[in-house]
């Protein structure tokens, strides 16, 4: 009997132990498993996209702690941390890696197959020059959602001149090392528009955060009227010196997406990093559940919209007209 009492105590003994020393995503749900997704973003201010994945999935019945396991990344501008990265979520049994940005994307890309973790990515402008799939109706090894940005950046510059039509001369800021990058900043759809506009594209080339310092440091007003963000990761992620910028020269700042419109900026026309993880969640929910990423076509935002920052606008002590204020969509007060 007392043999027995004892066998019984190792025996519960060893289930606890078990169960304290097993990782939270290997516990069984209704499914049979629990759902691990790796979200890697090139820097904080693309950390939205997160955001709206998790909302996203929590209609389909996933909630944290629960029956998914999110591990967040952002590189900070360094894509030379992903490999480890990657190498990381092999060990742990990864589902699904969700990148956010271009340059995360190409970097997932080198190493993601040779590991068999299915890819969807968010907030790729050119999707197909980028070379990251083949077709937007057969993607390839990866798929996602295409910001369309360079699509809507003679769209952005025209709503720019009509809400400030004082603008003569804009700057954009974008790395020369981006491939593709400067292929689009050619694009003869954005200087038809400029030229629609009476509105001359300034070019800064910078490739780093000491480098955007220099250059906002040469640029007044008495040179440039406005400026104007175009989707390079590295500007995005440089944003505050823009801002900056703006407020010492009293520029009127457009902006990639509209969220950066809560740190500054006075006009954006944009899908919301928000908005767009929210919308891979069905992507990311039909991976999960059998469908390969080879069999879903790359979508477009299903949201554009105009925001105004009023209270930037008058920050800067700029007039905007009231008949342009009544087409926006989001005005910020």
């Amino acid at each position: 009997m007392q043999f027995l009492q004892n066998s019984f105590i190792v025996l519960i003994l060893t289930i606890l132990l078990v169960f304290s020393t097993t990782p939270a995503w290997a516990y069984d749900n209704k499914d049979n498993t629990i759902v691990r997704i790796c979200i890697i973003a090139f820097a904080e201010p693309f950390l939205a996209v997160c955001e709206g994945l998790t909302d996203g999935l929590k209609k389909y019945g996933y909630h944290q702690g629960k029956n998914i396991f999110y591990e967040i990344h952002h590189v900070d501008k360094d894509t030379s941390k992903i490999p480890a990265l990657l190498n990381s979520f092999a060990e742990n049994h990864v589902d699904l890696i969700l990148t956010v940005t271009t340059p995360v994307a190409l970097a997932v890309k080198k190493k993601a197959a040779e590991l068999k973790i299915p890819v969807i990515f968010t907030v790729v402008a050119d999707p197909v020059g980028s070379k990251l799939v083949s077709s937007l109706k057969v993607p390839g090894a990866m798929s996602g959602i295409s910001h369309i940005a360079f699509e809507l950046l003679p769209k952005r510059l025209i709503l720019f001149k009509e809400a400030f039509p004082h603008l003569q001369k804009v700057a954009i800021f974008c790395n020369p090392l981006e491939k593709g990058l400067q292929k689009n900043v050619n694009n003869p759809a954005l200087h038809a528009a400029a030229t629609e506009a009476g509105v001359e594209i300034v070019e800064f080339h910078v490739k780093n955060d000491e480098e955007m310092v220099e250059v906002c440091a040469s640029i007044s007003n008495r040179d440039i009227d406005g400026l104007f963000m175009i989707p390079d990761a590295l500007a995005a992620a440089l944003f505050s010196r823009m801002v900056e910028l703006s407020r010492r020269e009293g520029l009127p700042l457009m902006v990639i997406d509209n969220m950066f419109l809560k740190k500054g900026g006075v006009l954006g026309y944009s899908p919301a990093f928000y908005d767009v993880g929210f919308q891979a969640a069905s992507m990311v929910y039909s991976v999960l559940h059998g469908i390969s990423v080879e069999q879903l076509p790359i979508q477009n935002p299903e949201k554009v919209r105009l925001a105004v920052s009023l209270k930037e606008i008058e920050r800067l002590g700029l007039d905007i007209s009231d008949t342009f204020l009544s087409r926006a969509d989001e005005i910020l007060h």
